[in-house]
């Protein structure tokens, strides 16, 4: 199973999202793409529910 994660390329989500980006967790099955977006676009697709 795939997740689609979307997070803006700030430091802070950057940081938060390290290991899970560069596969240094066990997700057993699951798969995540990672997409970066700014905030404004981000708030955005959030309220049309477009990602996971």
């Amino acid at each position: 199973m795939e997740i689609k994660v979307a997070h803006s390329p700030d430091s802070d989500d950057a940081f938060m999202f390290y290991a899970l980006a560069n596969n240094k967790l066990d997700t057993g099955d699951l798969q995540f793409s990672h997409v970066l977006r700014d905030i404004e676009s981000l708030n955005r697709a959030a309220f049309n529910l477009e990602y996971d």
